[in-house]
């Protein structure tokens, strides 16, 4: 970096900061998935959105890509965790691929959620 380029400031990922939980309820399965970034300074903003569309080559796993949008002015930097998570119906992705601006993408394994006491949420039972 020169003396007239800006610094890249972006947000830091890593994948323990990610969980993709689905749970199923009126017939429907529903995947939470909920992460942070470490951003360089409070006011950062980041959301979800979809990171493939048309044909889904590898329909068991889901892409979505992390959007940053930086705070307008931040003098002060120190870096703050940034929460992200979105809710996506689907029936067949066991994980979950997330995009990451300039960076390697994150595969995160989706969690199918049980009940209290352990046991496995109704539509999970082995149909006889």
């Amino acid at each position: 970096m020169n003396q007239y380029s800006a610094p890249t400031l972006v947000c830091d990922y890593r994948a323990t900061r990610f969980r993709a939980t689905a749970v199923r309820s009126f017939g429907s399965r529903l995947i939470r998935v909920v992460g942070t970034g470490l951003c360089p300074s409070h006011g950062w903003t980041l959301e979800f959105v979809p990171a493939n569309g048309g044909i889904v080559p590898q329909p068991e796993r889901l892409w979505i890509a992390v959007r940053e949008f930086p705070p307008a002015d931040s003098t002060l930097r120190h870096a703050v965790e940034t929460e992200v998570e979105t809710i996506i119906e689907d029936s067949t992705a066991v994980e979950i691929m997330i995009v990451l601006p300039g960076r390697d993408p994150i595969l995160v394994p989706v969690d199918e959620a049980t009940l209290p006491g352990g046991r496995p949420q109704p539509g999970q039972l082995a149909r006889r």
